[in-house]
């Protein structure tokens, strides 16, 4: 924390209490099927940990009440365990409240809308809790050829992944949506820690100081600035 004390012309003194936190910000990819089941963090010299930021799953699927409950669990592990420690451990327990569900994957699937003996081919993304792009016009009928996925954690399995399509779209002309959460289609838990640490610091200065210049009053206005 630094003070600084600027006079402005007779009458005016602005002093600024400026208090510095770290601005390096670490990552931490905690996944479902973890080996070592808990993950250690820390700061050093005397530093304390504080969260910036927690992201659950994949958010490029929409799925807000599921994320928005999973981020009250983790959150509130984070702060019990964490938060104004100099270190803590992070366990996968946070990913297993039942209320935490498997998130959606997004996918790429590539798939043919077949009629007669004529096809044509399509690749779309899809999330695996809509698969609403995978459609086929009237007349022709989905038949599924390959799909992908990226993961923090683990890949895809695409065998499985493939024939779970197939029960959902095959020889029809929209897909129905995939709600069995311990399918392939479906990440496994996983939770991204953002997370910073941040120097003890004095005391911020509260009272306001009047007192005179050559015989006129100064007025002493001050800030607390954080960085």
């Amino acid at each position: 924390m630094a003070k600084i004390r600027i006079y402005y012309c007779y009458w005016f003194v602005l002093e600024y209490t400026i208090v510095f936190v770290s601005g390096k910000t670490e990552r931490l990819t905690l996944c479902e099927y973890f080996d070592r089941g808990n993950a250690t963090v820390g700061c050093m010299n005397d530093e304390t940990l504080i969260l910036k930021k927690i992201t659950y799953g994949d958010s490029r699927c929409p799925e807000d009440s599921n994320r928005d409950k999973c981020h009250s669990n983790i959150r509130t592990y984070f702060n019990n365990h964490c938060l104004g420690n100099d270190s803590c451990t992070l366990s996968t327990v946070t990913l297993f409240d039942n209320n935490c569900k498997r998130p959606p994957r997004r996918l790429y699937v590539t798939f043919t809308c077949n009629w007669l003996f004529w096809y044509w081919n399509y690749g779309v993304y899809t999330c695996a809790n809509s698969l609403s792009e995978v459609k086929c016009p009237k007349f022709q009928y989905i038949h599924i050829t390959n799909v992908w996925s990226d993961s923090e954690c683990h890949d895809i399995d695409t065998i499985n992944a493939i024939a779970r399509l197939d029960e959902l779209c095959k020889e029809k002309r929209t897909c129905l949506a995939d709600r069995n959460r311990t399918s392939s289609l479906y990440h496994e838990r996983f939770v991204s820690f953002s997370y910073g640490c941040t120097g003890p610091t004095e005391s911020p200065v509260t009272e306001d100081t009047p007192s005179t210049y050559y015989g006129k009053k100064i007025c002493i206005v001050k800030c607390v600035i954080f960085f």
